[in-house]
């Protein structure tokens, strides 16, 4: 996959301008890692006075399991550090990304997250066009 972007505009059907690069304000300091996690995109809310309905991560050819200690000390995986971005964004919806899966976060607050995660080699594929 070449761009989100295109993928939200094209495959998704949202407008050019629904999703936000590097929105500002949003992020998270871990102190336990002297780090700071952003998203990388936010897809505007279609309602006043939310000004986010998902924010997205994207992290091309990172492993989003893996204990990742690119950027500080607390080597947890992108998944972990992206669900505490969401609570403390307090944006209950997100996508994590690595361009190979999609990982679909539900993470309201005070409740367990729920994640669901869609294979872009799954979704490719003739039989893989219901889950796209």
């Amino acid at each position: 996959m070449r761009s989100l972007e295109s993928f939200f505009a094209n495959i998704l059907g949202f407008a050019a301008n629904a999703l936000v690069r590097d929105p500002e304000g949003i992020s998270v300091y871990l102190p336990e890692g002297g780090e700071t996690v952003a998203p990388s995109y936010a897809l505007r809310s279609r309602s006043e006075g939310a000004p986010h309905m998902m924010l997205v991560w994207d992290l091309p050819d990172i492993e989003i399991d893996r204990p990742d200690g690119r950027a500080g000390k607390w080597s947890y995986p992108p998944k972990d550090k992206f669900d505490r971005l969401l609570r403390h964004a307090r944006v209950p919806i997100g996508l994590l990304t690595n361009r190979r899966e999609f990982r679909l976060f539900y993470s309201p607050h005070d409740e367990s997250t729920g994640i669901i995660t869609f294979r872009v080699e799954d979704m490719v594929q003739t039989q893989g066009r219901e889950i796209l």
